[in-house]
């Protein structure tokens, strides 16, 4: 068979690769071959030079996780990873040094942002707010398989309910 290891990082013959040799090999091979993957695709970006006066913003839909709690395909349970989800924005002209904020948000808070960042004051039906603008009070998450967890997260507590146990939880999520 064909060593399909030495594809580039971009080809879907790459991707499908990862996922099946990622039950497979080690968390460390994993993460190794995610990061060329991003490194990959963040060479190609910087490639188009018409990006350079652009607003790029890439997000995840969902969390995923990346074997935590020997978890790698499958939401499970009330995890972080579960619920954590990506949000990049890159915008060279305006933005030169890199800002993490750990701090969690909602989705709602996508669009406001963009229209924060773009400078438009405008009346919208947008439910949230900038991220660079408020701080969140109340989180609302539901992870829907295995029997259903709801959770509210409020900085730096995270209470969960389990539907099918009815057993409640609570986290201080810088201590536990």
């Amino acid at each position: 068979s064909k060593d399909l290891s030495r594809l580039p990082p971009c080809s879907p013959k790459y991707l499908l690769y990862v996922r099946k040799i990622a039950h497979k090999n080690s968390e460390q091979t994993l993460k190794r071959r995610l990061y060329y993957f991003c490194l990959t695709f963040f060479i190609e970006l910087n490639k188009r030079k018409y990006l350079e006066n652009s607003l790029v913003i890439i997000l995840g839909d969902h969390g995923f996780p990346a074997g935590e709690h020997g978890y790698y395909f499958l939401s499970k349970k009330y995890y972080n990873e579960n619920f954590k989800t990506p949000l990049l924005i890159l915008w060279k002209k305006k933005y030169k040094k890199s800002q993490i904020i750990k701090t969690p948000y909602s989705q709602l808070e996508i669009a406001p942002t963009i229209l924060h960042l773009l400078g438009i004051s405008t009346k919208t039906h947008f439910y949230g707010k900038s991220i660079f603008k408020s701080k969140p009070t109340f989180l609302y998450l539901i992870q829907p398989y295995d029997g259903t967890y709801i959770n509210i997260l409020s900085h730096p507590y995270k209470y969960v309910y389990h539907e099918n146990s009815a057993k409640r939880y609570l986290y201080n999520l810088e201590e536990d």
